[in-house]
């Protein structure tokens, strides 16, 4: 019985050890993740010739958003990703060309300027204004703190 209990302590030692190094290993993890997500965003403005104003700020949009931007860059044509690819497009369309922004996700500025007009008529959907008045909202108190 007291060699059990021993073989069991050792067990719920090694136990806390394991955890303890899993715990550190998922942290070493998610800070290279947002190493690696800057990178790409970086090397994506560097490569297009992008302000990082234009970067800041579709990235403060994608805080908002609950979403990366290095998701909505992307070319993933998921109806919720572009859906919110649509949205900061449109939000950004306040402070920047159609030019600036089709750089920033390596598209046409026609396909811009149809997202935007996409997300106006959206504007006329009782469902979908509710929610794009939340996240205009959103944005002025941001930028009333800034």
């Amino acid at each position: 019985m007291e060699r059990i209990e021993k073989i069991f302590n050792r067990l719920l030692i090694k136990k806390v050890e394991y955890e303890r190094v899993i715990e550190e290993l998922e942290s070493a993890l998610e800070n290279f993740k947002y190493k690696l997500k800057d990178d790409f965003i970086n090397s994506i403005g560097a490569k297009n010739g992008i302000k990082n104003n234009i970067i800041e700020d579709a990235n403060e949009l994608c805080r908002i958003c609950d979403i990366e931007l290095s998701d909505i860059i992307k070319k993933n044509r998921s109806a919720n990703l572009v859906n919110k690819r649509f949205i900061i497009m449109y939000f950004l369309k306040h402070e920047y060309s159609f030019v600036e922004i089709g750089k920033l996700f390596d598209m046409n500025h026609s396909t811009v300027i149809n997202a935007v007009n996409k997300v106006k008529l959206w504007k006329s959907i009782k469902s979908y204004n509710k929610e794009l008045q939340l996240l205009e909202e959103s944005i002025k108190k941001i930028n009333q703190s800034k």
